[in-house]
């Protein structure tokens, strides 16, 4: 019963943050749409098992298709690896792809451990409707902060709604330390996206995160709210309704600080139909899985 009540208050304080939005929100009716054409996850093979501190790591859309959102998963870091970078690269021209960076956040690990990154890729109708907003948590590398913990939020533009959100941390100069994920994931809303990153302890360098933010319009992409589960764990999945697949993938802890722990997977399943989260640790706080499914 204890356990039940306490889940109770975390679901509602999760709800009452995944609903927050900032002062220039703008109010749009719910509208429901198809799923973009060909949507598809497509994998980049996993890197080699390596004792390396940082790994990054691409995946590609196919020709015709465009990044709308994506994901990473590390493997072999037992709790003591973690995101850094979760970004979609998009070019209304160019290349599309997803770019993933993870770093070892405990200096005496020394097992060998491997990334893997995911990209979701759709055919859009006209990419010159999607837009990607990139937003610091500070206002320029001159004054990136020693903080420990820092939080970014990204504005979809007035009469859009967010397809996905990413983050990047950026080291400003020399860092001695780790610094990683906790959050990455859309508002309810879906008018912004939101990240969060710590310092994994130890750390005397400068640095800032960045929110990221793909944005289409309302009738592309709908309005609906994302669908998020929370879990007690360091694991938690959610499942997109019958009949529409995830095109964004996010998640972690609290939109405050959750302690030294870090997003470690971020995994839209193979069908788009799933989207599993992992952290390096349990949240004191709970953490959730969020899927904008359309």
């Amino acid at each position: 019963m204890k356990r039940h009540l306490i889940l109770t208050v975390m679901l509602s304080v999760f709800l009452a943050a995944l609903a927050a939005t900032p002062a220039t929100a703008k109010t749009l009716s719910t509208v429901s749409a198809a799923p973009l054409p060909q949507v598809q996850r497509t994998a980049q093979l996993p890197t080699q098992y390596q004792t390396t501190t940082t790994r990054t790591r691409t995946a590609s859309c196919p020709a015709g298709t465009w990044v709308i959102g994506g994901g990473a998963h590390i493997s072999g870091g037992q709790g003591r690896v973690a995101l850094t970078i979760l970004a979609p690269t998009f070019s209304r021209t160019g290349s599309n792809y997803f770019f993933a960076a993870a770093i070892r956040t405990d200096p005496t690990f020394t097992g060998s451990w491997s990334l893997q990154p995911y990209a979701i890729c759709a055919a859009l109708p006209n990419p010159n409707q999607i837009d990607l907003i990139i937003t610091s948590s500070t206002s320029s590398p001159a004054t990136a902060s020693s903080a420990t913990f820092q939080h970014a939020e990204a504005v979809c533009p007035a009469g859009k709604r967010a397809i996905s959100a990413g983050a990047q941390i950026v080291p400003v100069g020399a860092q001695t330390g780790a610094v990683a994920l906790q959050l990455v994931r859309t508002s309810g809303p879906r008018d912004i996206g939101r990240a969060t990153a710590r310092e994994a302890g130890g750390n005397t360098g400068t640095w800032y995160v960045q929110s990221h933010v793909m944005c289409g319009p309302v009738g592309l992409v709908g309005s609906n709210e994302p669908i998020g589960t929370l879990g007690s764990t360091a694991d938690a999945g959610v499942a997109c309704p019958a009949g529409t697949r995830a095109h964004g993938a996010g998640g972690g802890g609290s939109i405050t600080d959750s302690g030294l722990t870090f997003l470690d997977g971020v995994i839209p399943s193979s069908a788009l139909t799933y989207v599993s989260i992992s952290m390096t640790t349990p949240p004191a706080a709970g953490m959730v899985a969020q899927a904008v499914c359309i």
